[in-house]
């Protein structure tokens, strides 16, 4: 669910609190694996939107996805025929929200930055969500509960199409459910000033050209998303991962006979 900027693990390292190991639960295993890890880092102007030629590191792919409901049906279809995989949890449930739509006629996700005042993983970039409340009915409502309250996305604006598999997180010790959704609305974000530092709207197309430059099998210090001069790891990035793969097998289904949809795999 979380991600620092790139300058955080470095200092998270120094201090021996909030590391990525310790986030995903690999401990000294991913020290001794990269003993000296270097984070990069670009620097680039904040923009309401993003589109992946303001990356340098990103390069945009001149083929086009399909609108957002044409993606998430594919999405869904592929989900389908995948039972998730439940994690036992301890009592603390959380759920996260994948949400797609359409923005400049692109199919996009959106990410958050937390708030530095939060309890939970401060000053991080995470999906929208959050911990299961005694009132949600399911996780699929506490996703989209917790997305109304950070975002302002009403709930029965969005039609969930599927849930990916369960990730654990070893520091905090959430068992966070993701659920892939689709909004059957123009999205206009009105994020919680309590909640909600920075709003990052994300083409589906940069996500995978991102997850196209990662190694085939990274360990938790190379899954690594650079989106917006943040650097997106941990939790998030595991379901991003697990999301990308989902998004390139869904393009196969769309577009059959294609065994490389959009150049994407």
């Amino acid at each position: 669910m979380s991600a620092r900027r790139k300058a955080a693990p470095a200092a998270a390292a120094a201090s021996g609190t909030g590391s990525p190991e310790e986030e995903s639960g690999f401990g000294s295993r991913a020290q001794s694996l990269w003993p000296n890890p270097i984070f990069t880092r670009r620097g680039r102007a904040v923009t309401p939107h993003y589109t992946p030629r303001m990356d340098p590191a990103i390069d945009v792919a001149q083929s086009t996805l399909p609108a957002a409901a044409d993606l998430a049906a594919g999405i869904g279809a592929v989900l389908g025929g995948t039972p998730y995989s439940a994690v036992p949890s301890p009592g603390r449930e959380s759920a996260v929200l994948v949400l797609l739509y359409d923005r400049g006629g692109a199919p996009h996700l959106v990410l958050t930055k937390r708030t530095d005042t939060l309890e939970h993983h401060p000053g991080q970039v995470s999906l929208p969500g959050g911990r299961l409340d005694a009132g949600d009915e399911d996780l699929a409502m506490t996703a989209l509960r917790e997305t109304h309250e950070e975002l302002g996305v009403p709930p029965e604006s969005v039609r969930i199409v599927g849930r990916l598999p369960d990730v654990p997180t070893m520091a905090s010790g959430f068992v966070i459910s993701p659920f892939v959704g689709v909004s059957e609305s123009p999205l206009r974000p009105v994020p919680s000033e309590r909640e909600i530092a920075r709003v990052l709207e994300v083409p589906i197309v940069a996500l995978l050209e991102a997850d196209a430059r990662l190694p085939p099998s990274p360990d938790i210090l190379s899954l690594r998303y650079p989106l917006f001069g943040e650097d997106v790891w941990g939790a998030t990035a595991r379901i991003l991962r697990m999301f990308s793969r989902v998004v390139r097998d869904a393009l196969g289904r769309l577009r059959p006979g294609d065994e490389e949809p959009g150049g994407y795999r």
